[in-house]
């Protein structure tokens, strides 16, 4: 939060996953380097944001859902979007306004207006205020935010945030997309804003991300890929997060709650839509709907469509509900951490395929990131305590992040007392708060030289100082560091064997420490080829396209859009002109333990299941081979074919 932030990020309150209704407003603060800074970002900056986080990719996104400039500016937006046909007494294009202060995001008030077209068009935008009383003053982000939204105050108008759900002009086809505008005070639009106080992030990219898109590098010719532009939703209101006015007549959440169930049957409906072209169309972009449709449905006792019906917060979905098969409290999980968290964002993610493949298949958890139910969730446990304790990017939006973090014995410790070998306490017994370092060199690994091995603590978290040591080597070895405390270094060693190294990073916090181990074989087989002369095109590829054998991993069998079996898969390893940089875009430079391209083959949330099985030699050789590749920096050759001159 920032006194200088003057958009919001979404206008469905949800610039993250979800938030108790809490009044508490933190005081800005310096971003420090114990301070989690990952905010609205993917986790790999040095690959995915160097491309989807940019001004041109920004430019690219409005020339794919305005191709003619007709919504530059709001007035043009609501023109577009047939504002003038739009009234409480039109069914068929019926108008819905609701004013609010969202405590759940960045406290601003918001004075939203809908509409719904009987042609399933639906379009939404707030107007955004904040009233700053003084620089830096928490009470910026207080009540008297929700009077300037009632009043309409114009001195106080942050700014305009917009989506609407509809046709991409000009795609020639009928497939809606819901589309995020960003506008500022003058009604123009706009391509940057500062939506955490920590500095201006490109626009509508961060509104994407938290509307379940699956945002990728731009394509060959600069245009944004279906799949990105396709993915988004619009996403419910959770009407109890919400503070409104009795010092206004008609202002009462008693007053406002059928336009608020009206405005979430609108978006229930994008839902439906979007889920029925996913049943007929299976594109990479198509999403599995039921389980949010399901959430919706839910917290209406099953009559959002059904004018009176009210909002209630204590819906349990049925996948966390109690059962002998499940640890006592699951509901208190989903009810206490989960559905104030995680949800509102969770419940957009996925794909349609991968649903798809995990109901054939018991053995697969497909895209089980929707949280749909307790298993779905607990199966990622492991990425849950790194995400949310060791690296504190989740829960994703700053506000959420605070309420997460403002008791240690609330949702951080019930969250806690579920995963397995949870071990962040501190010497008092209470969950510790992201900031302490956390020590990443990687994980072990085979190499055939004895010199030069690369070494990198640029994965670790939260990191001021760095020492390296070699703490065991095989008898009569020796084994040296070439700068030990340096973030990016070097491993050399006179012998084959194994040999333990530890990283320990530190800083004004603590110190953390991992050990690794360097396998140095050179009589292995060509699967564990020098990390220096890896290339995609010799090396990576054969190994997703070769005969099943045990070692090649055939991903074409399944990743291919020619197959009908898996029509919809996100992503193709068939075609050598993108191939390449579709691998790119599932990497992770900084971290290759955690790349999409290997965390999908080697857990049961992959739609084929376990397909690099690490518990193997073979498997593990296999591995070791993309890590290593990655850690190369993920060259890739000189094939023309594949690699773009």
């Amino acid at each position: 939060m920032c006194r200088y932030l003057f958009l919001v990020l979404s206008v469905l309150a949800i610039a993250g996953c979800g938030g108790e209704r809490d009044d508490t407003v933190v005081t800005p603060q310096a971003v420090t380097t114990e301070q989690p800074d990952h905010f609205l970002k993917f986790l790999n900056e040095r690959s995915i944001n160097d491309e989807v986080y940019t001004e041109a990719y920004s430019q690219a996104y409005y020339a794919a859902v305005d191709p003619n400039d007709e919504r530059t500016t709001l007035d043009d937006w609501k023109a577009a979007n047939d504002f003038h046909l739009c009234s409480p007494e039109d069914p068929d294009h019926t108008l819905v306004k609701v004013v609010f202060r969202d405590t759940k995001d960045l406290g601003y008030g918001r004075n939203m207006t809908a509409c719904s077209h009987s042609d399933g068009r639906v379009a939404v935008f707030v107007n955004n205020y904040v009233v700053k009383v003084f620089p830096g003053d928490p009470s910026n982000y207080g009540p008297l935010n929700l009077d300037a939204a009632i009043l309409e105050n114009s001195e106080h108008l942050a700014g305009t945030n917009a989506i609407e759900f509809s046709p991409v002009d000009g795609s020639g086809s009928a497939q809606m997309a819901a589309k995020f505008y960003t506008f500022n005070p003058l009604g123009r639009r706009i391509i940057s804003a500062d939506l955490d106080g920590r500095g201006k992030k490109p626009m509508p990219q961060p509104c994407l991300l938290c509307h379940g898109a699956r945002l990728m590098p731009l394509e060959e010719d600069g245009s944004v890929p279906d799949v990105s532009l396709y993915s988004a939703k619009m996403n419910q209101l959770e009407v109890d997060t919400f503070e409104y006015s009795a010092a206004y007549n008609g202002f009462r959440r008693s007053q406002q709650e059928e336009g608020l169930r009206q405005i979430n049957s609108f978006v229930r409906d994008t839902f439906a839509q979007a889920d029925s072209h996913c049943e007929a169309n299976r594109t990479p972009a198509c999403w599995y709907g039921d389980f949010a449709m399901e959430v919706a449905d839910g917290r209406y006792g099953g009559a959002i469509d059904t004018p009176g019906s009210t909002y209630d917060e204590s819906f349990v979905p049925a996948g966390w509900q109690e059962s002998i098969d499940r640890p006592a409290g699951v509901s208190v999980l989903y009810t206490r951490v989960v559905q104030p968290h995680c949800i509102a964002c969770h419940s957009l993610r996925g794909t349609y395929i991968g649903e798809v493949r995990a109901a054939a298949d018991a053995d697969t958890d497909g895209s089980a990131i929707n949280f749909e139910s307790y298993e779905s969730f607990i199966g990622y446990s492991d990425l849950i305590v790194d995400y949310v304790y060791h690296r504190g990017v989740m829960p994703l939006s700053l506000r959420n992040y605070e309420k997460f973090w403002a008791d240690r014995d609330g949702a951080p410790a019930i969250l806690a007392g579920f995963l397995p070998g949870f071990d962040r306490y501190d010497d008092q017994g209470k969950v510790m708060v992201p900031g302490l370092p956390v020590s990443k060199p990687g994980g072990d690994r085979i190499v055939t030289t004895t010199s030069a091995v690369p070494l990198s603590a640029e994965a670790s978290l939260y990191a001021r100082d760095f020492l390296w040591e070699v703490i065991d080597t095989p008898p009569g070895a020796s084994a040296a560091i070439a700068s030990p405390e340096s973030e990016v270094t070097s491993f050399d060693a006179d012998m084959d064997g194994d040999y333990t190294v530890r990283l320990t990073t530190s800083n004004l916090r603590g110190d953390d420490a991992h050990d690794f181990v360097i396998t140095v074989d050179n009589a292995l087989n060509s699967l564990a080829k020098s990390q220096g002369d890896l290339r995609f095109d010799v090396d990576i590829a054969p190994l997703m396209r070769a005969p099943a054998d045990g070692v090649n991993q055939v991903c074409t069998s399944c990743h291919d859009p020619g197959n009908a079996t898996y029509q919809g898969i996100p992503v193709a390893y068939t075609s050598d002109a993108d191939v390449y940089t579709n691998v790119l875009a599932r990497i992770d430079l900084d971290e290759p333990e955690n790349s999409i391209l290997l965390r999908k083959p080697t857990r049961m949330q992959h739609g084929g299941g376990v397909v690099i099985d690490t518990d193997t030699a073979d498997g593990w050789l296999v591995y070791n081979r993309f890590m290593n590749w990655i850690r190369a920096g993920a060259p890739c050759g000189t094939d023309a074919t594949i690699c773009a001159p």
